[in-house]
């Protein structure tokens, strides 16, 4: 499936939900130290995935961790891709719903113990 002028990949939902995605890259974001010693920490960061077959599907988004009996990390804000949605009639759906749909196809990943893995190892 070939790229637009736009450099978007117009799919269907269906064809990105039952896409398989692998995790490519993850980190945390830069945060100045302004809170007194014993403050609780900040840790924010940024992941990628990659879809494990043609056409190469880009998804990334930002995270933070929650802290409570054990730590998550939970998507913040909307993810951001190279994918345009079309519905039936290939017709582009606009730019709020495309954002809501991709929300749900992050949210169906299991990407947060993934996520937490590669940052542990990647700043040790």
């Amino acid at each position: 499936m070939p790229v637009d002028a736009d450099g978007f990949l117009r799919l269907s939902p269906q064809a990105v939900f039952q896409a398989s995605f692998v995790h490519f890259v993850s980190g945390l974001d830069h945060h100045e130290c302004t809170e007194p010693c014993g403050s609780p920490a900040q840790l924010s960061g940024y992941t990628e995935w990659l879809s494990r077959t043609a056409p190469l599907i880009s998804l990334g988004w930002d995270w933070r961790i929650e802290a409570g009996s054990q730590l998550v990390c939970l998507r913040c804000g909307p993810p951001r891709s190279n994918v345009l949605f079309v519905d039936e009639a290939m017709r582009d759906l606009d730019w709020k719903r495309n954002l809501e749909v991709l929300g749900n196809v992050v949210d169906a990943l299991a990407w947060s113990q993934v996520t937490a893995r590669a940052i542990a190892v990647r700043y040790r």
